[in-house]
């Protein structure tokens, strides 16, 4: 399963290789060729007029631009990232916005990243979600070459890091970073799941997998054959007969 990416919650702005910085637009013209923009940290407005004068960026969704050496108090650079309308942005809109910013760092060789937890308003949880999807690659039957070792490839960005300026903030984003690797842990297993091969994926195989789950989580596990299921009202041939086995039936 690919590894879900470190995430932390930091107290102040920490070191970190660039800061993530989300632009709305505020303009209410639909087809304005230069729309108002507001970053979601005030201390950044001027340096986003100034880029927006000289260049094209206009805060649409999925859009990006970065500066060298903007960065303030051990943060080297700073990434401004799209999200479209403020009065649409939502928890879908976070989510794609961590993705953006994903990708960027990604292809910039940025080791590590920063957001501002006060800046993200509501969707925290959203965005550190979509921060650590982006990082599913399916790892099954791989080897590093020469070897019977499994290879696992470099997490680019390593690090993801929301810094948070009081007590409650910091409680906010640790809910928030936590719900973000648990879901992404829970969608890397599903998404392994339905990439196997299907000579693998068989009955037995996730009959196996589910035991291995419910131990690692410390839950019960009971696997029914035919006559048990259908003694308690489970099977449905329809159903599940092309997923598991005639001896086994797993109960969900």
């Amino acid at each position: 399963m690919s590894k879900v990416s470190q995430m932390e919650v930091r107290s102040g702005l920490g070191p970190a290789d660039v800061e993530i910085v989300l632009v709305f637009q505020t303009s209410g013209k639909k087809k304005a060729a230069k729309p108002a923009l507001k970053c979601a940290v005030a201390r950044y407005q001027a340096l986003l007029q100034k880029s927006v004068a000289q260049g094209v960026f206009v805060g649409a969704p999925k859009s990006w631009e970065s500066h060298r050496f903007a960065g303030e108090k051990g943060v080297s650079h700073l990434l401004f990232v799209g999200c479209g309308p403020k009065d649409k942005f939502d928890d879908e809109g976070a989510r794609i916005a961590a993705a953006t910013a994903y990708s960027v760092c990604k292809n910039e060789k940025f080791r590590s990243a920063c957001v501002r937890q006060d800046s993200l308003g509501s969707h925290a949880d959203s965005f550190c979600e979509g921060w650590a999807l982006t990082n599913y690659r399916f790892e099954g039957h791989h080897t590093a070459e020469g070897s019977g070792v499994a290879r696992t490839r470099p997490i680019d960005p390593q690090k993801f890091i929301v810094n948070a300026t009081n007590a409650s903030a910091k409680k906010a984003a640790s809910l928030a970073v936590a719900y973000g690797q648990h879901v992404a842990e829970a969608v890397f297993l599903t998404r392994d799941w339905s990439n196997e091969a299907p000579n693998i994926a068989n009955p037995d195989y996730f009959a196996a997998e589910i035991r291995k789950l419910g131990k690692k989580h410390g839950l019960r596990v009971r696997i029914l054959n035919e006559a048990q299921a259908r003694k308690e009202n489970l099977y449905r041939q329809k159903y599940c007969g092309c997923v598991f086995s005639e001896l086994e039936r797993v109960k969900l």
